[in-house]
């Protein structure tokens, strides 16, 4: 995996992920296996389950600059597990990509 966070400033961007997902291990294993196959740095990595098994995932990526946010969102959103999912350059709150996705075979959350 290239490390292009120590590039010049305009060869790289970070990007601000956040996911929802109905499996906590299907979706942490395939969000993770896509970063890598991406090529993209991760420096944060959160997984929180609330208690009624909902699972919010949270990552901080460094991307290419000029990774667009929305081709992002609609590759991660391609597991059957995503519920929904957020994608921003941290500077840009107001423009983030956001995609739902409903999944009928996740409509009850699993239970661990």
């Amino acid at each position: 995996m290239q490390d292009v966070s120590n590039d010049s400033p305009r060869s790289a961007q970070a990007l601000d992920v956040k996911i929802v997902v109905a499996d906590a291990f299907d979706g942490a294993t395939r969000l993770l296996n896509d970063v890598q196959r991406f090529g993209f740095c991760i420096r944060r990595f959160q997984l929180d389950v609330d208690t009624e098994h909902k699972t919010s995932i949270h990552m901080a990526l460094v991307a290419p600059f000029g990774t667009d946010s929305a081709q992002i969102s609609s590759r991660l959103a391609r597991h059957g597990t995503v519920v929904s999912v957020d994608v921003a350059e941290p500077s840009e709150e107001n423009t983030r990509s956001h995609r739902n996705v409903r999944h009928p075979a996740h409509s009850a959350a699993s239970q661990c």
